[in-house]
């Protein structure tokens, strides 16, 4: 199995099971961004190692054949962001849902940016906060709080790393029915995992590292207490906040808009509410 740092960084190939007979149900990986998923793509290769396939989807191949639900018997997960909220939800079919909470996997989300050219300043940041809360509230809706959730394992990042060796066991139950998945073996993997850390637009890859506790935000480089605050608590997209208060006299400034979607009141208005209506 390919290590991270062997992997180019333009796309991740289908790694399918080596072992004929891997007794593993096939899930429909929906992760939002930056929610842990390829650590737990790491951490089911380290315990369940060659009968494990997994295909990223996302980067085609000629090893790929490029749909949802993956077509290939021996892949057992594949990934899917559903960023245009369109991905089926299919009755008889296993899904696996990741989520986080807003604030860091948006800053993680914009390290990657940065990565890719992208501005690195504290505007630039809360522009792509604002941007990005849409999708964000989609997917919890569609993911993480539906009826149709509530029948699938959903996983939440601050879980996976507070208490590694629960979320994978409970992972490992929905992919391997039968005999409870060996502790030594979660123990190990969860020891013995590759890491890594996106910081400035730089990749470090963390060998062996195991499962540790994720960057404090307070640590990163355009924190603002105020405005973080604000972030952590966002209620309304940027469409509903800039079709509300129209931008004739010109576009405000990104702080004014993370206020205005927190729930904060335009001068001489009433509290925006979700949908843009006072």
């Amino acid at each position: 199995m390919a290590r991270p740092e062997d992997i180019p960084a333009d796309g991740v190939p289908p790694c399918p099971a080596r072992c004929a007979a891997a007794g593993l149900m096939p899930h429909i990986g929906v992760s939002w961004p930056r929610s842990g998923h390829h650590l737990l793509v790491r951490l089911l290769q380290h315990a369940l190692g060659p009968g494990f396939g997994y295909c990223q989807h996302y980067h085609t191949s000629a090893a790929c054949c490029g749909r949802l639900p993956c077509l290939r018997g021996d892949i057992h997960l594949t990934k899917s962001h559903d960023f245009a909220g369109d991905l089926p939800q299919l009755q008889g079919r296993r899904y696996l849902v990741q989520h986080r909470a807003f604030l860091p996997s948006v800053i993680s989300d914009f390290e990657l940016v940065v990565r890719g050219g992208g501005e690195d300043s504290r505007s630039a940041f809360l522009r792509h906060a604002s941007r990005r809360f849409g999708a964000f509230r989609t997917f919890r809706s569609r993911w993480v709080e539906s009826d149709f959730a509530r029948r699938q394992i959903v996983l939440c990042y601050e879980d996976l790393v507070a208490d590694p060796e629960e979320a994978l066991g409970r992972v490992l139950a929905s992919l391997a029915p039968g005999p409870g998945p060996d502790p030594a073996r979660i123990a190990c993997a969860v020891r013995e995992v590759d890491g890594e850390r996106i910081e400035r637009g730089a990749v470090q890859h963390l060998r062996g590292a195991g499962v540790h506790a994720p960057r404090d935000p307070r640590r990163f480089r355009h924190h603002d207490p105020e405005l973080f605050a604000l972030l952590a608590r966002l209620r309304l997209t940027r469409e509903d906040v800039l079709t509300k208060i129209g931008t004739d006299g010109g576009m405000p400034d990104e702080a004014e808009i993370i206020r205005l979607q927190a729930g904060g009141t335009p001068t001489g208005d009433t509290p925006l509410a979700p949908g843009g209506d006072p």
